[in-house]
């Protein structure tokens, strides 16, 4: 007696969701690519520079997850200099431009907002960035000469990282659901398609 297994083909009438997936698959796929922020958080209650900076985490995340952690590498410094500048602008409004004026320059520098930090006695956020300043010549060596990264610079990813989680929630106060934000997006799309 045999058995005889039918093979079930699956059609597109099977997923009544599929286009909805696409479409946000889509908006999530174009978001990573232009470093803008997914319609997903933009419907968040929060305000347009929040959303950008979670968004800019919640990419380094997933490009450290994905393993291109010379991406991320790069992206770290990138954030929390605009997290600085944010954080310096709010309580110290014109410093930043007075520094400016003073070492003749444009763009300021990881270490310049330390020193502004220092300045400003502003200790304790010195400390917190203190991991992220460390791995910054191990970041301009992948971002600037192409070199690869060596064990000890990944070690130093995964502190940087943890650095940048802590920095971007004291000063943003976000919400563990919206760390989890492509997490609970993956779920819901799953479903969708069940």
């Amino acid at each position: 007696m045999g058995l005889s297994i039918k093979k079930r083909k699956y059609i597109l009438s099977d997923f009544p969701n599929l286009k909805s997936v696409r479409e946000e698959i889509r908006d999530v796929v174009n978001c990573l690519s232009k470093q803008d922020v997914p319609k997903g958080l933009r419907h968040k209650k929060l305000k347009e520079e929040e959303q950008k900076i979670l968004s800019a985490h919640l990419t380094i995340e997933l490009q450290r997850e994905r393993g291109n952690v010379s991406e991320s590498f790069i992206r770290i410094k990138n954030l929390t200099e605009f997290i600085l500048e944010d954080y310096i602008e709010k309580r110290y409004p014109g410093l930043i431009d007075e520094y400016c004026e003073d070492i003749q320059k444009y763009y300021l520098s990881l270490f310049d907002y330390s020193k502004l930090l220092k300045a400003t006695k502003e200790f304790k956020l010195k400390r917190t960035i203190a991991p992220i300043i460390d791995m910054n010549s191990s970041r301009n060596k992948v971002a600037h000469s192409l070199s690869p990264l060596d064990s000890d610079a990944v070690k130093q990813l995964g502190i940087a990282m943890k650095t940048l989680k802590i920095l971007v929630r004291e000063q943003y106060h976000f919400s563990q659901s919206d760390f989890n934000f492509y997490q609970d997006l993956n779920k819901k799309l799953l479903t969708k398609l069940n």
